[in-house]
């Protein structure tokens, strides 16, 4: 669900686990086929240091303003420059514009697409190394 214009409205989408070993390309739902993409979740970024991968709950840095990467709160802060405090460029630390939050979800999205291996891959990796390397008992 989503809210527009303060009323909730259902979205298109649907999240579908499947037993397998390899996503299919589609499936169908009440006599409809429907594409199926991996399902990436967003980006994790603190709203206390503003770091990514942890959020302020569990969070053990100190306060940092999204807007000029000052010790204080966004909402005390009074500089009108903006400096981020991942890249120190002229943009808000949550801004989407942020080479370095960029490159975080692109790892993020990497990690997941690796994740997706087939059946045949997995297989192939081998479980035991060499025995041959271990000295006999």
């Amino acid at each position: 669900m989503r809210k527009v214009d303060g009323k909730l409205t259902p979205l298109g989408t649907i999240a579908v686990t499947f037993a397998a070993t390899a996503l299919p390309q589609h499936a169908y739902i009440q006599m409809f086929r429907y594409p199926v993409h991996i399902y990436i979740p967003p980006l994790l970024q603190c709203y206390k240091c503003l770091k990514f991968n942890h959020s302020a709950k569990v969070c053990r840095g100190s306060q940092i303003c999204s807007s000029c990467s000052g010790q204080h709160s966004y909402k005390e802060c009074d500089v009108k420059k903006i400096v981020c405090i991942n890249c120190q460029g002229g943009h808000l630390a949550i801004s989407r514009d942020c080479p370095v939050k960029q490159q975080e979800m692109e790892e993020k999205k990497n990690k997941y697409l690796k994740q997706n291996r087939s059946y045949a891959t997995v297989v192939s990796i081998p479980a035991m190394p060499d025995p041959r390397a271990f000295p006999n008992l």
